[in-house]
């Protein structure tokens, strides 16, 4: 666990005090559960630290402070958004994953870890919008859609001035104006967080 809690200082986020046994109870779970449904790549925790829980502290660094709500988009096996949500515990974070299985192991790893304000939804986007009218205060995916994609499907969900963010890998896409790639170095990988505040509707115009 040192190197969460040394990429977590680095990244200026505050360490809940049982941040570490909150996120052993998850691998261990996530570790159970991948064996019988394929939430991420097999590999060994360290790996898994390295690639999902450090990339995600990546993101969490990204959420603005004064965000009250999370929307975290095709959630799989909880990268980002339950370590967002271990790391924030008064951020309610929104989990869409419209996979039963992998909603059902979200739900599992939010009861394990008391990741209270973490509640996954079987759920597509589309869908989840028309039924749930937003705003939230900031959405997330990670490797859902190609980023220009996301940035665009996501725009509808967010409050106006609100804020979206994708996780871009090793190819870079040409971004929309106004949007910002944040690289970083992931181990021997170039990731990077994209940053975008979609324009606000003016709305009708007097002529």
């Amino acid at each position: 666990m040192n190197v969460i809690q040394e990429r977590a200082h680095q990244l200026g986020l505050p360490i809940p005090a049982d941040l570490g046994a909150r996120i052993e109870i998850y691998l261990d779970l996530l570790e159970r559960w991948n064996r019988r449904i394929r939430l991420v790549a097999p590999a060994s925790r360290e790996v898994w630290i390295e690639r999902h829980v450090v990339d995600s502290l990546h993101a969490a660094a990204a959420v603005p402070g004064e965000a009250q709500s999370l929307l975290d988009v095709g959630a799989g096996g909880g990268f980002p958004g339950l370590v967002i949500a271990l790391l924030r515990p008064a951020l309610a974070v929104t989990a869409l994953e419209p996979v039963r299985k992998k909603h059902a192991f979200l739900a599992a790893a939010a009861r394990a870890t008391g990741a209270t304000r973490f509640v996954p939804r079987a759920e597509r986007l589309d869908a989840h919008l028309a039924a749930t009218p937003p705003p939230y205060d900031a959405a997330i995916s990670r490797a859902t859609w190609s980023v220009g994609e996301w940035l665009a499907r996501a725009a509808p969900a967010i409050a106006p001035g609100g804020l979206v963010l994708a996780m871009e890998g090793r190819l870079e896409e040409p971004l929309p104006p106004g949007a910002v790639r944040e690289p970083y170095e992931l181990g021997d990988r170039r990731r990077a967080i994209i940053t975008y505040r979609p324009p606000m509707d003016p709305g009708p115009q007097s002529i």
